[in-house]
């Protein structure tokens, strides 16, 4: 059987062509062209070379489909199968001239089209194979009696020849030879044609005839001998063939015929002889031998092949009586009175028929009572050549009872041009019937129900479809263990029960859903007999498929059980399967439909569902809190009344945007200012995305609403770090270069001090400038780096809150009263004395500049803890959970306006005059705390002045606590060698002045390639290395780690204009322990010379 056999359609009605195709193509087979029209058909086939042809015979046009398949057949051997609407015999008379293999009567089903064409490839297969054969075997005796004919004809010519050679002696030589009793010979004889014939000279043969056994043959000589020595003894006649080598080279063969002539008295005999060429005669003899033999062959060949076919036939015949027996249809044939007289095993075994019935039986016999007339008036009227459709639908009744419903295809049996019977091919369709039945139900009855009602439908058609008392639909309960079910529809005996819950634990039902099918259709119990709910039904049967969503998880299951057998096994787990799907599915919907309630109620947004027109038509509970107005209050209202007023007429002119599409799009994305109206009139920023949804067969536009308040409060926060970040970055290169440029004016200052003592007065007013100047870029070098890295340590909240009452005391105006209070036994801050009482100094002349005409200033500290609940509730200033001592300043100013206080400590933002501002006091103490952990909470209202908080970490030593740290006294130098590298040339002369004013004695470098060098020269005498971190080309860093692996017992001093935790680490890292911030004092450069280098004598 071919895997894919092509076929080709001729049908000239489109549709029938295309559901043809499809359902050849299910079957398996290759359509390999279709044609509407006979004259179309017989252009197309030859070349698509079909393994088969369906052929409608009512086809349109010049040609129906029987001339077709006529002249089909000298063009192409592909078997034609005839498709029609109807059978009669004028019909089936000039179809049967077209010798089709198959004959199809419309409508027919995929079964029956796959086995027509089936039986008519092997049928064509069978015939090809004798057509072959029988050719076959017609050449090979076309051939074989051509040869016998050669080998008669050169038989006839040897014949001839022979008869020529004994009536002219043509070809045979006369001798007498005398033989003596010793047996020795001599010619007297040799007639004058042995020469040749012989093909050698008679002369020496006479002289010497003994040289004639020299002509024999070695094979055949001996033989020669003995007959001659036989023939001399007996004296009688000799007749003896042997083979002579001939002078040409070739071997003949000659007969040698003697008698004896004379007995002389000596005792010799004289016998005369004729040898002849029997040349020929042999080689006809052999030819004839060789024809007799392929004859015999041959014949043997031909009764072989007729046997073969026999047998063919036979098998051929046998297969035929095994498919009718044996095919899934039942097949019967009865006569013109409607007696069965033949009928197939499968007819036989549905309706108890034995193989020979004892009397007459009819084919209506086994139908429903109320099918038998109809029935037999069908039979009737077809026998007697009525036109009668000739396929229908009826109930048949088996042999235990049960009802079939049965397809039957009954057509006219014909014999010599008269109907003798028919025959029908019977087919059973109840499942299909029984499929139909529940996909009607399934697409009408239960389209119109839904919640328990759908389910108890389900459960009650189960039960009638399948035969089953009970029927059940049950659904998984979830995160159960052992697992559990609650019946959703439960129906025994048609009534509908309520629902329940139970455990799968040794039952059916477990089974179920670890299987996709469950079915017994009889002793379930057996199987389960711990199970109580079989018992109390009294269950027999039972079956049960799983219930299965989209992704495969089970659902739960549902069935029928049976006090009796279940019948038709085979079919019920596919009518289980078509409700399942659609159960499946509700459940599915269900589910979906309450997760889409809990999404819709319980989305942290609120969401409002419009009509087309933008009435209100759903609101879940969010939407109800976000904008004051209960649900009732808000459903049939326009959307519009919703947002600010200024925004409405943009979102209803917006709104058929918002219509179509599935993807959420946001109202207004180019007006980020959008707000909404709250019932109470308050107004608030909102972000909406809107889409359409289908909600009940309706289309909807939700709008999902999003309160932005706290979102824009804290992008306005992320912004303002971000803006300070940048401007620390800014602010910290512009202090490594101010540092670089005073770093000389200031010990320039200090030198022409001692160098002119009465300008004095003048050289103070420039070092205080310039002191003014070297203090704003260490507040900006405070911010940039996030605080300095000096050393912090355990400093008393009271002594710091002392020292600021001090300064205030005496510097502030009289007009503002100052009050300090703190309570005993606070923990100790760590933190860096001198910027903590910068921190304090700069808010207190914040506070006081707030009050021109005097007021009260309070300074205060306390103790708190907070917990992570508190910290969040101070994210805003960046508090986190610890504990915290809280240094408060309080004013009775005008306070802070709100658009004010977003800047305060932003660098050089001031409200004060440029002559009494320089905008760095709060930007430099935010940096200082936070380069201590800790934050500022600003409160501030106006008219009720404003109070600055600032929480820092508290020690974990409260014995560190110490007062501020002093000075220790400069000294002079003892003419140590100190190596001074900066590539600012002001900064070396001045400190190389400096430094040799103070008795050392100094080398310069202006790079850090310069500095090796002089340090390589310097040898032993270099005592000390001063060199600054950021210089061109080799830098400090990499300049301190080549020394340190050259020159490691040298100490090195590093100074900067920049110096950040980065560095420090690096530096710490390399063994550096002595750094100088610039711009550094005459004072800072010689004290930490005295640090690193012994004393001198008299120091």
């Amino acid at each position: 059987m071919d895997a894919h056999p092509r076929v080709f359609i001729v049908e000239d009605e489109a549709l029938i062509a295309m559901e043809l195709r499809d359902r050849l193509t299910r079957l398996g087979h290759d359509v390999c062209g279709v044609a509407a029209h006979g004259e179309r058909a017989l252009e197309q086939i030859p070349p698509a070379g079909p393994d088969l042809v369906l052929m409608d015979v009512c086809l349109a046009g010049r040609m129906d489909g029987i001339e077709t398949a006529c002249r089909l057949r000298t063009a192409c051997d592909a078997p034609v199968v005839f498709l029609t609407a109807f059978s009669d015999a004028e019909l089936l008379g000039r179809a049967a001239d077209a010798r089709p293999f198959g004959y199809l009567v419309k409508p027919f089903d995929e079964r029956e089209l796959n086995a027509t064409i089936q039986m008519a490839l092997a049928k064509h297969r069978l015939d090809r194979a004798a057509r072959a054969a029988q050719d076959q075997l017609e050449e090979r005796v076309r051939d074989r009696t051509a040869e016998l004919e050669r080998a008669n004809a050169r038989l006839r010519d040897r014949e001839l020849l022979l008869s020529g050679i004994n009536t002219n002696l043509v070809g045979a030589a006369v001798y007498r030879l005398v033989f003596d009793p010793a047996g020795q010979m001599r010619c007297t004889y040799l007639s004058p044609n042995a020469a040749a014939l012989l093909g050698a000279p008679t002369e020496p043969l006479i002289e010497r005839p003994e040289r004639f056994f020299d002509l024999v043959t070695a094979e055949d000589l001996p033989r020669l001998r003995a007959s001659i020595a036989e023939t001399l003894r007996t004296g009688a006649n000799d007749l003896v063939e042997a083979r002579l080598r001939h002078a040409d080279g070739g071997v003949r063969w000659f007969q040698f015929r003697s008698r004896l002539v004379e007995r002389l008295p000596d005792g010799s005999q004289v016998r005369d002889g004729v040898a002849t060429d029997v040349t020929a005669a042999k080689e006809t003899e052999h030819a004839l031998r060789v024809s007799g033999d392929q004859l015999a062959r041959l014949n043997a060949e031909l009764e072989d092949e007729a046997a073969r076919r026999a047998s063919a036939l036979l098998r051929s015949e046998q297969r035929y009586s095994d498919l009718v027996e044996n095919i899934h249809d039942a097949l019967v044939r009865d006569d013109n009175a409607g007696r069965l007289v033949y009928a197939n095993r499968r007819f036989r075994e549905w309706f108890g028929v034995p193989d020979r019935p004892a009397g007459p039986v009819a084919l209506d016999e086994h139908a429903a009572p109320e099918w038998r007339a109809a029935l037999r008036d069908r039979h009737d009227r077809l026998v007697r050549g009525e036109a009668v459709p000739d396929r229908f639908e009826y109930e048949g009744v088996r042999c235990d009872g049960s009802r079939v419903w049965l397809e039957a295809h009954v057509t006219a049996v014909l014999e010599d041009g008269r109907t003798v019977g028919t025959q029908a091919v019977l087919r059973d369709v109840t499942a299909r019937k029984r499929t139909e039945t529940v996909l009607r139900f399934l697409s009408t009855e239960l389209a119109r129900l839904t919640g328990p009602e759908f389910f108890a439908a389900v459960a009650r058609q189960l039960a009638a479809v399948l035969g089953a008392e009970v029927g059940f639909v049950a659904e998984l309960l979830p995160r159960m263990s052992p697992p559990r079910v609650r019946t959703l529809g439960l129906c025994i005996d048609g009534v509908p029960q309520p629902e329940h819950e139970h455990a799968l634990t040794g039952g059916p039902c477990e089974a179920v859903l670890h299987r996709d099918a469950v079915v017994y259709p009889d002793r379930v119990r057996e199987q389960f007999p711990d199970e109580p709910g079989l018992a109390g039904l009294g269950a027999r049967g039972y079956a049960a498929v799983a219930l299965l969503d989209r992704s495969g998880r089970p659902l739960g299951h549902l069935g029928v059980v049976s006090r009796g057998p279940l019948r038709d096994a085979e079919q019920i787990e596919p009518v289980l399967q078509l409700f399942a799907v659609r159960v499946g599915a509700e459940i599915e919907r269900q589910h979906g439909a309450r997760m889409f309630h809990n999404l819709f109620e319980f989305a942290p947004d609120a969401i409002v569902m419009t009509d087309p027109q933008g009435a209100i038509r759903l609101a879940n509970r969010q939407a109800e809190e976000l904008f004051g107005w209960s649900r009732a209050e808000l459903l049939g209202h326009r959307a519009e009344m919703l947002l600010a007023p200024e925004h409405r007429d943009r979102f209803v002119l917006h709104r058929p945007r918002h219509a179509g599409g599935d993807t959420p799009v946001p109202v207004a994305p180019t007006a980020p200012d959008l707000r909404a109206l709250r019932k109470d009139g308050t107004v608030f920023p909102i972000e909406v995305r809107v889409a359409p949804l289908e909600v009940d067969g309706a289309w909807v536009t939700a709008a999902a609403v999003r309160d932005v308040t706290e979102r824009h409060r804290l992008e306005r926060q992320i912004n303002r770090a971000h803006r300070l970040e940048a401007i620390g970055t800014l602010a910290g290169g512009i202090a490594h270069d101010l540092n670089n440029a005073l770093a000389p004016i200031t010990m320039a200052l200090q030198t022409l001090k001692h160098s002119y003592p009465d300008h004095a007065e003048l050289l103070d007013v420039l070092e205080a400038g310039a002191g003014r100047a070297a203090g704003m870029v260490r507040q900006l070098l405070t911010f940039a780096k996030g605080g300095e890295e000096n050393t912090r340590i355990a400093v008393s909240a009271r002594a710091v809150l002392t020292e600021a009452e001090k300064i205030v005391h005496s510097t502030f105006p009289k007009n503002i009263a100052l009050t300090v209070t703190y309570p005993p036994g606070l923990p100790a801050l760590l933190a860096n004395p001198t910027q903590l009482h910068q921190v304090l100094l700069n808010m207190c002349v914040n506070a006081r500049d707030a009050m021109p005409a005097g007021g009260a200033l309070t300074l205060s500290a306390e103790a708190a803890e907070l917990d992570q609940a508190a910290a969040d509730a101070l994210a805003e200033f960046g508090a986190r959970p610890g504990s915290y001592v809280v240094l408060k300043v309080g004013d009775t100013g005008g306070g802070i306006p709100a658009d004010v206080a977003e800047h305060i400590f932003e660098p050089f933002f001031t409200t004060k005059g440029a002559d009494t501002g320089t905008g760095l006091g709060l930007f430099s103490a935010l940096g200082i705390v936070k380069s201590h952990g800790g934050f500022i909470r600003v409160t501030s209202a106006p008219g009720l002045g404003t109070t600055f908080a600032v929480y820092l970490p508290t020690a974990s030593d409260p014995s560190r606590s110490g007062a501020l740290p002093r000075a220790e006294a400069l000294v002079r130098g003892a003419g140590q060698t100190v190596l001074l590298v900066d590539d600012e040339t002001s900064i070396r002369q001045l400190a190389s002045l400096i430094l040799k004013r103070a008795g050392y004695t100094v080398a310069t470098a202006a790079n850090g390639a310069a500095a090796l060098a002089a340090a390589a020269a310097l040898g032993d005498q270099l005592a000390v290395i001063v060199t600054d971190l950021h210089m061109p080309g080799v830098s400090g860093a990499e300049l301190v780690g080549e020394l340190r692996r050259v020159r490691s017992h040298v100490p090195i001093i590093v100074t900067s204009g920049l110096l950040g935790a980065a560095e420090l680490s690096e530096l710490r890292a390399l063994g550096i322990e002595h750094t100088l911030n610039k711009p550094y004092s005459q004072g800072q450069l010689l004290k930490v010379l005295n640090t690193v280098l012994p004393a001198a004598p008299g120091n």
